[in-house]
C-alpha cells in the first residue's frame, strides 16, 4: 500500500505540543495538561490503550487496503494529475490532525471511525496533490493565506465524486462554505479541475466575502 499506519508516541507528544503553541488549536488538548506533564500523560495513555489501539490500526488497514487503489486512481481522475509518493500516517491521541509536505505525514485521530478515518485521508491526500500540482502558482496570484483557502474548499469534491467508495460526507470549515458552494457551481457545469482551480483563484481573490 502507498499508506502506511503508524503509532508513534514521539510524534503525538509533539502534535500536542504544536496544538499547544497555536491559539486556534491549544482548546483540542485536555484543559488539565500543561508542557510538563504532556509526556507522562501520553505514556500512561498508551500502555492502557495498548491493545485499543492496535485493534484500530488492524480495522483502518483492512477499510483502506480495500480502498486505496481506486482512491488514488479517482485522485488523479478529478485532477488530472497522479499524486506523488507514498505516505506515513501516524496516528494521534488528539482532534488536531496537520500534515508535513517534507516527509508526506499526515496525522489522524485515531478515534474516528475507520469510515471518517479513510474519508479524512482522503482529504489530506486532496491536500498534497493540490500542493505538488496546484498551489505555487496560486500563491503567486492570491498570496499564501488565499491559497490555502482554495486548497482546503476544494475537498468538496469527496462529496461529489467519491460517494460511491467513501460513506463519510466532507463537511469543510464554516468560513469556507460560501466558497465551496461557488466551487460546486463551477464543477457541475464544467468538470476540469484545471479550470476550477483558475475560476476558483479569481473568485478567492476579488470577492470580498474572502477578503477579510
Amino acid at each position: 500500500m502507498r499508506c502506511k499506519f503508524k503509532i508513534d508516541i514521539k510524534k503525538d507528544y509533539k502534535n500536542y505540543i504544536k496544538a499547544l503553541s497555536n491559539d486556534k488549536w491549544k482548546d483540542k488538548v485536555p484543559t488539565e495538561l500543561k508542557r510538563e506533564n504532556i509526556s507522562t500523560y501520553l505514556e500512561e495513555k498508551y500502555i492502557i490503550e495498548k491493545e485499543l489501539i492496535k485493534r484500530i490500526v488492524n480495522n483502518i488497514n483492512k477499510l483502506w487496503f480495500r480502498k486505496e487503489r481506486e482512491i488514488f486512481r479517482r485522485i488523479e481522475e478529478v485532477t488530472g494529475k497522479k499524486t506523488v509518493g507514498n505516505f506515513k500516517i501516524i496516528l494521534t491521541t488528539i482532534k488536531f490532525c496537520p500534515y508535513m509536505l517534507k516527509t508526506n505525514e499526515i496525522m489522524i485521530y485515531y478515534l474516528y471511525s475507520p469510515e471518517k478515518f479513510c474519508e479524512v485521508l482522503t482529504h489530506e491526500l486532496l491536500h498534497f496533490n493540490f500542493h505538488q500540482f496546484f498551489f505555487e502558482k496560486v500563491e503567486e496570484r492570491i498570496g499564501t493565506e488565499k491559497a490555502h483557502m482554495l486548497k482546503e474548499s476544494v475537498t468538496f469534491l469527496i462529496n461529489e465524486e467519491f460517494q460511491d467508495i467513501l460513506k463519510e460526507d466532507d463537511k469543510g470549515y464554516p468560513k469556507h462554505q460560501e466558497l465551496r458552494k461557488r466551487l460546486s457551481d463551477i464543477w457541475k457545469s464544467e468538470k476540469n479541475f484545471q479550470k476550477l482551480v483558475e475560476k476558483g483563484t479569481e473568485i478567492t481573490n476579488t470577492s470580498p466575502s474572502f477578503s477579510r
